[in-house]
């Protein structure tokens, strides 16, 4: 028999870590160093000059077990997963459309302006 608890405790230091990466920074992506789709979605925001908070999560303590709470975050166990202004956007298929539509520069400029109403308060 079973603790009872999932693979993703949400209660854990691990969601914790989590959910406080993506509540206090403007862009976050999950990724880990080897993976080619994440060096693609490291790149477009590096060319569009926005520094997001990266978590390797292959160099990371419980790595797997973060990506298995990604998962249960975000319907998704792969990487990356990036996160603007707290909420899920996807993967790397998902930032290179957002970016080929503008709809990234866009969610960058409102998370932008969040991010100084949050500042000015």
């Amino acid at each position: 028999m079973g603790n009872g608890q999932s693979t993703a405790d949400m209660d854990s230091k691990e969601a914790k870590f989590i959910q406080n990466a993506i509540d206090t920074h403007q862009v976050v992506i999950f990724s880990k160093t080897y993976c080619p789709h994440c060096k693609t979605v490291k790149q477009i925001f590096a060319q569009l000059n926005v520094t997001p908070n990266v978590v390797e999560l292959d160099l990371v303590d419980n790595g797997t077990k973060m990506q298995d709470i990604l998962h249960h975050m975000t319907g998704a166990r792969t990487v990356p997963r990036v996160f603007i202004t707290g909420k899920s956007i996807g993967g790397a298929s998902e930032t290179k459309t957002f970016l080929k539509t503008g709809q990234l520069q866009e969610m960058l400029k409102i998370s932008s302006n969040k991010a100084k109403t949050i500042n000015q308060k």
